[in-house]
């Protein structure tokens, strides 16, 4: 009976120390999660309803101000849903120093296709083609929609994927305004 007892403590002990170790790297990482992180700058070529532009935009350029960036793709019906939202946030935002961009992943789709979803929707802010999916991969893009919100000091300060509503964009972009 005491061998039993003395086992029986031996693996309490064990789970009640790995449940500690586990909080606390859990810890760790939502605090690495939510500090503030150095930008990786990317120039891409402007897309629109018309295609391909002659012109690019380099992030950069853009220091100063409150950037949130959308990674989305034309057959993504969450990105589809997300278009309404990025509508309001784009008319009540974009005199106010917020720049909204959305970058369009190559990702099983053609450039002509996204071309066609930036048309059906009218998309009134910037568009820009990652045909290579290399800013998506420096980014560590996993889901489409992907928001990354940079504020005005170049930092990434929140990234979140997935749908949300405006009240919540919102917020999460008043915090650097």
């Amino acid at each position: 009976m005491k061998k039993k007892n003395k086992i029986l403590i031996v693996i309490f002990s064990l789970v009640f120390l790995s449940i500690i170790s586990l909080a606390i790297i859990n810890q760790n990482l939502i605090s690495q999660s939510s500090s503030q992180q150095e930008l990786i700058d990317f120039e891409l070529p402007v897309i629109d309803k018309n295609g391909l532009q002659k012109r690019t935009f380099k992030l950069s350029e853009y220091k100063g101000y409150v950037i949130l960036l959308e990674f989305a793709v034309e057959w993504c019906p969450h990105c589809e849903n997300m278009v309404p939202v990025l509508k309001q946030i784009y008319n009540n935002f974009n005199q106010k120093g917020v720049m909204l961009v959305t970058v369009m992943l190559n990702s099983q789709t053609t450039l002509e296709r996204t071309v066609e979803f930036i048309k059906k929707h009218d998309i009134p802010w910037l568009n820009l083609f990652d045909a290579n999916l290399n800013v998506a991969m420096k980014y560590e893009i996993k889901y489409t929609p992907t928001f990354v919100i940079v504020d005005r000091n170049f930092k990434i300060v929140e990234k979140f994927s997935g749908e949300y509503s405006y009240d919540q964009i919102v917020a999460k972009l008043q915090k650097y305004l």
